[in-house]
């Protein structure tokens, strides 16, 4: 059994037999390499998920970069993030007062950690976790990592 694979050693196509050895039916930039019944198997299994480790002769765990935005995506994109902000500045200021929302989002999550982080979560915490999806003592954390970092650069 061979794979041929491309310039990120991700397989692209497989084969019963050597007879493309010489480089046809494999595009241009990539190679063949012999394989096991069970790494083709294993391939298949997780199509996009297995990148050719050289040192160790064997498919290893993959995660392929997200795929670039296509024009129209893009533009749906600014789109939505536009008009997300149209909304924010029609409840919220543009960024007047901006420093007390992070001085209350500090003392909710100190009162909170003081509590051995077992109160009802605030919500000042719940909006990092629904942003980061961590949990509630580490969205906690973060946010007095962060009012720690400030007042520090203050």
């Amino acid at each position: 059994m061979y794979a041929s694979i491309n310039a990120n050693n991700v397989p692209t196509g497989y084969f019963l037999d050597q007879k493309h050895a010489d480089g046809v039916g494999i595009p241009p930039g990539e190679r063949l390499i012999e394989i096991t019944d069970e790494q083709w198997h294993d391939c298949l299994d997780n199509q996009g998920a297995r990148r050719w480790d050289e040192a160790a002769s064997t498919f290893i765990a993959y995660t392929p970069p997200p795929s670039p935005l296509t024009d129209e995506q893009a533009t749906a994109k600014s789109s939505i993030d536009q008009a997300a902000g149209r909304a924010r500045l029609r409840f919220v200021s543009g960024g007047a007062l901006i420093d007390q929302e992070y001085q209350r989002a500090e003392k909710v999550a100190r009162e909170y950690a003081a509590t051995g982080y077992s109160a009802t979560v605030p919500l000042a915490i719940q909006a990092e976790i629904d942003r980061t999806g961590v949990t509630a003592k580490q969205a906690a954390d973060n946010i007095l990592a962060t009012a720690n970092a400030l007042n520090d650069a203050l």
